[in-house]
């Protein structure tokens, strides 16, 4: 495929997104993709994707998740297996700005977690930081609220799609990666309001 779009596309940026997309697909190593009725796209990532091969280690995250859905995109970061650290909601008021963000959004998600592993580093738990980057340009305060509560159900349940091990779930996730994970999401900025949520659709 790679040879494919190097022998009939000349265009340089449409060359490396087109070569970047299928590196997010051979770095994909879980997703829920084929469930139905899904609330968003999951996609349980090789941390590796956005580090070179030759970077030390110690700056490598334990896991990666992406989460795309309606108006919304959002990233997890852990840097162990047994990690915590709440969920970070963005808003921005016009697309301009959540342009802006969105070019950041990978570094901003990993500073924040990297910063709490950081701070961890005396204690069992690494470090991790969800952040739900969400677009609610043109919105009122109503309708900005339900985009919010919206992207943070669709957020958490992506995730439990990509965890939760019932055969029912299990039956729909494509799964090279094997393991079982549990995460930690607990509020951060923006979230507290619907900390509820979260934990009743965990139970």
């Amino acid at each position: 495929l790679r040879e494919h779009i190097s022998n009939h596309v000349e265009d340089s940026n449409t060359l490396e997104v087109l070569n970047k997309m299928i590196d997010v697909v051979v770095h994909t190593l879980r997703t829920n993709i084929y469930m139905e009725d899904r609330y968003a796209l999951g996609l349980r990532l090789n941390p590796r994707i956005m580090h070179p091969v030759d970077s030390d280690d110690r700056d490598l995250p334990f896991g990666v998740i992406f989460i795309h859905g309606r108006r919304f995109n959002g990233y997890h970061f852990r840097f162990r297996d047994i990690s915590r650290r709440g969920m970070h909601l963005v808003t921005h008021p016009n697309l301009e700005q959540y342009a802006l963000e969105s070019e950041e959004h990978y570094d901003k998600c990993y500073g924040l977690a990297f910063a709490q592993q950081l701070k961890n580093k005396n204690i069992p738990d690494g470090g991790a930081k969800a952040v739900n980057l969400i677009d609610v340009s043109g919105l009122s305060n109503k309708g900005k609220d339900f985009a919010m509560r919206k992207s943070v159900k669709a957020f958490t349940d992506s995730i439990l799609d990509l965890i939760v091990t019932t055969e029912e779930t299990q039956k729909n996730i494509v799964d090279y990666f094997g393991k079982k994970e549990l995460l930690y999401l607990g509020p951060d900025k923006q979230v507290s309001l619907f900390s509820f949520f979260v934990t009743y659709h965990k139970q």
